[in-house]
């Protein structure tokens, strides 16, 4: 079966419904076409690495392309911090979200632990809800519904006197469950 024979329904899937994504279906098929027409070892191995960057891209490696800004530091007012248990504020960079639970203030990735898709916060729902295959985290990011199997990861971040959080995005840990400690005291000084 030839990539051209696959029938690819980007309309009912969530991940891909951006053009971004279209773009890179289309680069994997001239890809699959150079391969099928290759003569020489330059060609095809060509061909082939033209193929994986676009089927990369279409699981979010572009995604994560466009957001290495490398590891700067990003303020967040103190006005912009979120109430306890208030709706998490988005990163200006859009790679994680700040929360505010009773222990305190957590930065969590964005990116969905079961296959790295970006993954919103649903008001609605009250939780971060995974369009791609449905995975659901509570508020301290916890996996409780779906493929994935733990928790978003925690980014690094630091609490200034004047209640500034600072978020340095490129730093994260992974995690196994939720832990009072991993929340940075909030306000300055509460602890």
């Amino acid at each position: 079966m030839t990539f051209e024979d696959q029938d690819v329904n980007l309309a009912n899937q969530p991940c891909a419904a951006s053009h971004a994504a279209r773009a890179t279906v289309e680069r994997a098929r001239v890809g699959a076409a150079l391969l099928a027409g290759a003569r020489s070892r330059r060609a095809v191995l060509g061909a082939a690495a033209l193929g994986v960057l676009g089927v990369a891209a279409a699981c979010g490696g572009d995604e994560s392309a466009k957001e290495s800004g490398g590891d700067q530091p990003i303020t967040i007012a103190k006005a912009n911090v979120p109430a306890v248990d208030g709706e998490p504020f988005q990163g200006s960079d859009g790679r994680f979200y700040l929360v505010h639970n009773q222990d305190g203030v957590l930065a969590l990735s964005r990116t969905c632990t079961h296959m790295g898709c970006k993954v919103p916060w649903n008001q609605s729902e009250a939780c971060f809800h995974c369009p791609c295959h449905n995975s659901k985290f509570d508020r301290n990011g916890v996996e409780f519904a779906g493929p994935a199997k733990r928790p978003l990861a925690l980014v690094q971040l630091s609490v200034r006197a004047n209640g500034d959080v600072v978020v340095t995005p490129d730093k994260q840990t992974d995690r196994k469950e939720y832990d009072p400690g991993q929340a940075a005291p909030y306000p300055p000084g509460s602890a």
